[in-house]
């Protein structure tokens, strides 16, 4: 993979982070969070997708570290 995809990978799942961060923090007017009247379904739906993205960062994350490394410890840049 190239390391211009690597990037913009990482700065993609650094983005889903970020958007789960302001939510939390409830930075995002609820009102702007859905594109109708949030209901206990939608927020649960949308919810149920924070443990499954933030793994996949972390998992992006982490891939990414990794090949750098052994990228260095091989001799050569992945």
């Amino acid at each position: 993979m190239s390391p211009t995809y690597k990037r913009l990978l990482v700065a993609v799942d650094a983005g889903l982070l970020l958007y789960w961060a302001a939510v939390f923090l409830n930075l995002i007017p609820e009102h702007l969070r859905f594109e109708t009247t949030p209901t206990q379904v939608d927020q649960a739906w949308n919810w149920s997708f924070f443990p499954l993205d933030v793994a996949a960062a972390l998992t992006v994350f982490l891939g990414a570290h990794l090949t750098r490394v052994g990228g260095r410890i091989r001799g050569t840049w992945c």
